[in-house]
C-alpha cells in the first residue's frame, strides 16, 4: 500500500509530528476540539496541495495569483492534487443558487435551448418560425403548382435616407418593386425601380421573385427565401423599414408569411428573442428582467416602517421619519392638512383607506408623505440621505416578473408543459421524480443527450446526500455550512474525478442518523473511483465505516497536537490512550429518569397553534417549560421553520414587543411564564473584525485596567484605553490593530498581508513595553483560556468568564482570537458562555440549533452538564439536534416529519425518549432504538 508520508509537520499546535496516510482509502481524523485536526487536515495536508498546485502555474498566471505560504512541515511526498469541501458558508450574493451552484441550471438550460417551445399566450398554440429550407418544404407540400409573388413589406415612414434608398435597392440587385392596390395585394402594380424618382407616399413591397411553386424549382426558392430573409443586412444605414417578414402572395388570394422570428399563425404575436441558454439565466442581460435587473425584488418605500406604530396619531408621531428636525416644513404642513380633515389626533389604524391614501399620495394642494421620499430622492448624492432612505425601505416581488428575475418573454416558453420558473420552483426531489418518470423522443434525446444524462446524474448524488428538500431557486447565501459541504461534495461525485486528495470537514452536520448511512456510501464511491478520502469527522458511523483512523490529543490547544492513535480500524478499539474509545464502546442505555412533562397535567408551557409558515402543516406545538426539550426530525422536515423563524419571532414579539417577523401561526400562549427568550445560532458573534473572544465577553476591560495599573503606564501617562484595539492610541497606527493591511487589488479580491510596522503585535512599541507578572498585552491576548485561567487566578471576575468558557469546552481558544475565526459550533457555545455568566437564567428560554456541531463526544457530555445546569437553574433549554447523544439526554423529544420538503412539516412524535420509542412511524425513534441496542451488545460483549 501507498502512502502519504508527512515528516516534522509543526502548523500551529502540531508537535512535529510524522504520519503516514494510506492512499485511495477512507481516512478519518478525530480528537477534541482544538487537538489539531484541521491543523493537519486542511492547514498543512490541503495548504500544501494547493501551494503546489499553483507552483506549476505558467508565470503569467502566477502574477495574478497570491503565492499561498509554505505550510510548517519538513517534507510530504505522494501528495495527489487536492480538493478542500470545508463548511464555511461566505457566500452572500442572492445571485447563487442552488441550480447554478450545482450546475443543474446550465444544464436545463442548455436543454430548454433543444428541446422548447414557444407558445402563444392568447391562442395557446405553438408559434412558428422558418429558415429558407424549412419555408420551402411547407410552399412545396400545401402550394404545389400555384404561381405567386415573394414580396418583403416596407415601411415608408421608417425609410431613414430617402434620396439614397432607391439607388442603394437597386445596386443591391433588387429592380422592382410592388405597389399593392388598397388591400388585394395581388392585383397590385409592379414598377422597376430605376423608373421611380422618389419613393412611393404610401407603403410598399419588394419584390423578390415570381416563382410557380414546383419540387423542381426548388432550389430557386431557397435561394429567392434566403435572399429575402437576408435583404436588411443590406440597408442596415438607409432604414429601419425592413422587418424579417416574408410574404408569399399566391395569385389565387391565398398568402403566407414567413419569419426568421417565432409568430403567432392565429395573431401578431411574436417572440423577440431568440431562444437560447442566456435568456433563461438572470444573471445575463438577455434573460434578466428589465424591471428589477434579475433580483426578482425592488426596493420601495415600507409603509410599515414609515408608521411603525400604527396606534398612534399624526400629532404622536405616527409618520416617524417626519418626527426629524429637518423636515419641519413638512411636518408642518402634514399638520395643517389633518388638522382641517379633523384627523389630527385620530389614530392611524382607525383611519379610513381613502384618508390614508389622501395622506400617503397626497392631493391637488397638499404633498403627502410620498413626496417628501420623492425630495429626499432628488438629495441621493448626499451620504446622511441614502443612509435615511435605507432605513425605510423593503424589497418587494417585482411586478413585470413576479419574482421570477426573468424577463416575460420565457413565461411563453414550455419543455414538457412545464415552463421554466416551474422548474426552479421544484424542490431537487420533486425534480428527479420528474425527469425518471417523463419520456423523451429519440429526436429529442438526440439533440441534448449529454445534458439530460448529466442532469439526471447530478440529481441522483444530490438526493443521495440528503438535499432532496432544497428547491432550484434557494439562495445559497442561506445554506448552512454542512447543506453547501454536502452540495460541493456531490458536484464532485458528478465530475467523476480520480487520483484526486479530498479534504472534508464533518460532512453529517444537520443530517438526521437516516440520512448518514447515505452520505457514508457516497464518501465510500469516491474512494472506489481512485480516490484519497481525510476526514474530520466526530459521527460514531463515519468512524465505525472508516478504512483508516488519526486521532489527535491528547488535549486542545497547546495541550494537544501530537498523535494519540494512528492505523486500521479494525485495531482502533483496542487503543488504551484514545478519547474516543472509551465513548464508542460505553453502555449508552437511559440512565436518568426524565424529568416528568405530562403534556395533559403539565400547566407551564409554551402552546403554538396552527404554524404553517413554509411546509409546516398547520402545526400544534406544546413545549414544556423549566425542561430540557429538544426537536429533532429529518433534514428539511421543517425544525427550523417551527423554532428560529415562528416560535423564536413570536415570542421576542410578545416579550420585548419587538417588530421580528414571524411566519404564519393562529396563536401563541405561555409567554406570560417567561422573561427572557434568547436564541443562540451559530451566526457571525462580534461586531468588527478587532472582536475577540475576551472582548465579546466584556472581560477585556478588566484586563486593559490591570495592565493601565502598572507602574510603567502611570509613569508614560498610559490609560485603560492605551491597551484598546477599537480607539487611537495605543494600536499599531498602520494596521488598525488588525495585525495586517489590507490591499485592494482592484481586479481581485482584496489581499492580506502582515503589517511590516508592528509584525501583526497590532499595538505599538512602547505599549509592548509594559508587562504584567512578565507579559506584554500582545503575549497576554495569546494566552489559551486555560492558561489564562491559571495565569489570572487572583482576578474573580476573570475566573468567572474562563470558568463559562471552559464549561462549554472551548478551554483551548486563545483570548485575543478573533471571532470571525470561530466556527459555527464554536460561535454558538461562545454565546452559550456568556449566558452562564447571566446570573437571571430563571424563566429564560434557551434555544440552540445544533449545538453539538463540532464536538467530540467528551465535549458533548460537558455540554449536557451546562445545559441541564440552566434547566436546574430555572431556565428553559430548546434545542434542534440530531445527534442521538442528546436526544437520549431529553426530558422531552419533538419529532417533525416524516420526510423532507412537501412530505414533512408534522408533528410525528412527542414525549420523552421512553415514549418516542413506542412511535413506530418515527426515523427518530428507529435509530435511536438501534443505537441503544448496539452500544448495549457492545458493553455486554
Amino acid at each position: 500500500m501507498r502512502f502519504i508520508e508527512i515528516k516534522k509537520a509543526s502548523q500551529n499546535n502540531l508537535k512535529g509530528i510524522d504520519i503516514d496516510i494510506p492512499l485511495e482509502s477512507f481516512t478519518v481524523i478525530c480528537g477534541l476540539s482544538g487537538s489539531g485536526k484541521s491543523s493537519l487536515a486542511f492547514e498543512t495536508l490541503y495548504a500544501e496541495g494547493q501551494r503546489r498546485y499553483l507552483q506549476n502555474l505558467s508565470n503569467y498566471i502566477k502574477q495574478y495569483i497570491i503565492q499561498q505560504k509554505q505550510p510548517e512541515v519538513e517534507s510530504i511526498t505522494n501528495l495527489p492534487p487536492a480538493l478542500a469541501l470545508e463548511q464555511k458558508n461566505n457566500v452572500r450574493s442572492s445571485r447563487s443558487t442552488v441550480a447554478s451552484l450545482s450546475g443543474l441550471g446550465d444544464h436545463l438550460r442548455l436543454i430548454f435551448e433543444k428541446l422548447s417551445v414557444a407558445v402563444c399566450p392568447e391562442h395557446k398554440i405553438p408559434l412558428e418560425s422558418y429558415s429558407p429550407s424549412s419555408a420551402t418544404n411547407y410552399l412545396i407540400k400545401n402550394f404545389s403548382g400555384e404561381r405567386a409573388f415573394l414580396l418583403i413589406p416596407v415601411t415608408v415612414k421608417q425609410i431613414l435616407n430617402p434620396k439614397t434608398f432607391l439607388k442603394n435597392l437597386h445596386k443591391a440587385g433588387f429592380s422592382r418593386i410592388f405597389l399593392p392596390k388598397k388591400n388585394q395585394i395581388v392585383k397590385g402594380e409592379i414598377k422597376e425601380v430605376l423608373e421611380l424618382k422618389k419613393i412611393p407616399t404610401k407603403d410598399f413591397f419588394i419584390l423578390i421573385d415570381r416563382i410557380v411553386v414546383a419540387q423542381k424549382e426548388k432550389s430557386r426558392l431557397v435561394d429567392s427565401l434566403n435572399q429575402a430573409f437576408q435583404i436588411h443586412r443590406f440597408f442596415q444605414m438607409e432604414t429601419q423599414a425592413f422587418g424579417d417578414k416574408i410574404l408569399f402572395a399566391a395569385l389565387n388570394g391565398e398568402q403566407k408569411w414567413f419569419s426568421k422570428k417565432k409568430r403567432c399563425r392565429e395573431c401578431s404575436f411574436e417572440l423577440n428573442v431568440p431562444i437560447s441558454s442566456p435568456l433563461f439565466s438572470f444573471n445575463s442581460p438577455l434573460g434578466a428582467c428589465k424591471k428589477c435587473q434579475g433580483y426578482g425584488y425592488i426596493l420601495k418605500i415600507d409603509e410599515t416602517k414609515v408608521i411603525p406604530n400604527s396606534k398612534l396619531s399624526v400629532k404622536e408621531g405616527a409618520v416617524k421619519p417626519l418626527t426629524m428636525p429637518s423636515s419641519y416644513p413638512w411636518r408642518r404642513a402634514l399638520k395643517e392638512y389633518c388638522l382641517e380633515k379633523n384627523i389630527y389626533e385620530k389614530a392611524w389604524c382607525d383611519l379610513s383607506p381613502r384618508q390614508k391614501k389622501s395622506l400617503w399620495q397626497g392631493e391637488k394642494d397638499f404633498k403627502g408623505i410620498e413626496d417628501y421620499f420623492k425630495y429626499l430622492g432628488r438629495k441621493k448624492h448626499k451620504m446622511h440621505v441614502r443612509i435615511l432612505l435605507s432605513r425605510y425601505r423593503s424589497p418587494f416581488f417585482c411586478e413585470d416578473c413576479k419574482g421570477t428575475r426573468l424577463r416575460k418573454e420565457v413565461q411563453n416558453i414550455f419543455l414538457h408543459k412545464k415552463k421554466y420558473t416551474d422548474y426552479m420552483k421544484m424542490t431537487l426531489g420533486d425534480m428527479k421524480t420528474f425527469f425518471d418518470k417523463t419520456s423523451f423522443s429519440s429526436v429529442e434525446v438526440g439533440k441534448c443527450k449529454e445534458a439530460l444524462e448529466a442532469l439526471k446524474n447530478n440529481l441522483k448524488y444530490l438526493n443521495s446526500v440528503g438535499l432532496s428538500y432544497l428547491g432550484l431557486d434557494r439562495p445559497i447565501s442561506t445554506l448552512s455550512g454542512g447543506e453547501l459541504q454536502r452540495l460541493n461534495l456531490s458536484n464532485q461525485l458528478g465530475l467523476r474525478l480520480s487520483q484526486v486528495l479530498y479534504v472534508l470537514d464533518e460532512p453529517t452536520v444537520g443530517l438526521h442518523p437516516r440520512d448518514t448511512h447515505r452520505m457514508i456510501e457516497l464518501l465510500k464511491e469516491l474512494k472506489d473511483l481512485g480516490n484519497t478520502i481525510v476526514i474530520v469527522e466526530h459521527d460514531q458511523d463515519v468512524i465505525e465505516s472508516s478504512d483508516h483512523i488519526i486521532e489527535m490529543g491528547p488535549e486542545s490547544g497547546q495541550r494537544g497536537g501530537e498523535i494519540l492513535w494512528t492505523g486500521a480500524k479494525k485495531d482502533f478499539l483496542s487503543s488504551e490512550k484514545s478519547n474516543t474509545v472509551s465513548y464508542l464502546k460505553r453502555n449508552s442505555m437511559i440512565l436518568r429518569t426524565a424529568r416528568p412533562t405530562d403534556k395533559s397535567q403539565y400547566k407551564y408551557g409554551l402552546v403554538l397553534k396552527k404554524a404553517e409558515g413554509h411546509n409546516l402543516k398547520k402545526v400544534d406545538l406544546f413545549v414544556p417549560l423549566n425542561r430540557f426539550v429538544v426537536v429533532t426530525g429529518v433534514s428539511g422536515s421543517g425544525k427550523s421553520s417551527l423554532i428560529s423563524d415562528t416560535l423564536y419571532p413570536a415570542l421576542e414579539n410578545q416579550i420585548h414587543g419587538a417588530s421580528l417577523k414571524s411566519l404564519k401561526h393562529e396563536s401563541l400562549s405561555g409567554c406570560e411564564f417567561l422573561k427572557n427568550v434568547v436564541l443562540m445560532d451559530q451566526s457571525e458573534v462580534g461586531r468588527t473584525s478587532r472582536s475577540s473572544i475576551i472582548s465579546y465577553l466584556k472581560s477585556y476591560d478588566v484586563i486593559r485596567k490591570l495592565f493601565s495599573e502598572v507602574p510603567l503606564s502611570k509613569r508614560q501617562g498610559f490609560k485603560s484605553s492605551h491597551f484598546s484595539l477599537n480607539v487611537e492610541g495605543g494600536r499599531c497606527p498602520i494596521c488598525k490593530g488588525l495585525a495586517y493591511q489590507e490591499i485592494d487589488m482592484v481586479f481581485m479580491d482584496p489581499i492580506k498581508v502582515l503589517c511590516e510596522d508592528c509584525r501583526g503585535k497590532k499595538f505599538q512599541k512602547e505599549v509592548l513595553k509594559v508587562q504584567y507578572k512578565g507579559k506584554n498585552i500582545f503575549q497576554v491576548l495569546n494566552l489559551t483560556v486555560e492558561e489564562g485561567f491559571h495565569f489570572f487566578r487572583s482576578e474573580a471576575s476573570l475566573l468567572r468568564a474562563f470558568s463559562a468558557l471552559k464549561e462549554v469546552g472551548l478551554s483551548y481558544v486563545t483570548l485575543g482570537q478573533s471571532t470571525a475565526s470561530l466556527s459555527g459550533g464554536e460561535r454558538q457555545r461562545l454565546k452559550l458562555a456568556k449566558e452562564l455568566l447571566n446570573s437571571q437564567q430563571e424563566k429564560t428560554l434557551y434555544i440552540l440549533d445544533e449545538p453539538t456541531k463540532g464536538l467530540h463526544f467528551k465535549e458533548i457530555d460537558l455540554l449536557l452538564k451546562v445545559l441541564n445546569r440552566i434547566v436546574e437553574a430555572g431556565g428553559s433549554v430548546l434545542v434542534i439536534e440530531h445527534n442521538l447523544e442528546i436526544i437520549k439526554e431529553a426530558d422531552y423529544i419533538i419529532d417533525i416529519g416524516l420526510e423532507a420538503g412537501k412530505g414533512g412539516g408534522k408533528l410525528i412524535a412527542e414525549g420523552s425518549p421512553l415514549e418516542l420509542l413506542n412511535f413506530k412511524k418515527s426515523h427518530t425513534a428507529f435509530y435511536l432504538k438501534e443505537y441503544l441496542s448496539k452500544h448495549s451488545q457492545k458493553t455486554t460483549s
